[in-house]
């Protein structure tokens, strides 16, 4: 796997680029505070076990790490994981009340997915922009994710 990237670190807060194939946290769901005793510490394809066991949390012996959210095994993106409960805590209240604003992109590659009419087909851009909103914001065609497009025979 890919090593994952440190985009911002200090005693509140770590921001990662998670790279494909990594899970958010352990497939029990981590919960708050996890800790690598519990049954979580042993997967290796797993985000927050691999940043607690480089010591990169918060508390006196660096292992509270919390992820404030999560992104799928195959999606790569930006993960924020709070360092304390206090962090922690400000965090899910932005998110609660959407202060935090989220943009997905996706590249989409060849192939054609069919569309359930008639059996039309329609390639995956074309797919895309049929279930997405434009966004005039960028210069480049952008659009909102609404479905995950896998090629035909392929992974993801």
């Amino acid at each position: 796997l890919e090593r994952p990237e440190i985009i911002f670190s200090n005693n509140h807060l770590l921001v990662v680029n998670k790279p494909p194939g990594w899970k958010s946290q352990p497939a029990n769901g981590g919960g708050k505070n996890h800790n690598m005793q519990d049954g979580g510490g042993s997967d290796p394809k797993c985000l927050l076990t691999y940043l607690k066991s480089q010591s990169l949390g918060g508390g006196s012996q660096n292992d509270f790490l919390t992820p404030t959210h999560r992104i799928d095994q195959p999606c790569t993106g930006v993960l924020i994981f709070a360092k304390n409960g206090k962090a922690a805590s400000r965090v899910q209240v932005d998110w609660s009340k959407r202060n935090v604003k989220k943009c997905y992109w996706v590249v989409v590659e060849g192939g054609s997915v069919d569309r359930g009419e008639r059996g039309a087909k329609m390639d995956g851009l074309e797919l895309l922009r049929s279930r997405s909103i434009h966004s005039s914001t960028h210069k480049a065609k952008t659009y909102r994710l609404s479905a995950i497009l896998k090629s035909p025979g392929g992974k993801g």
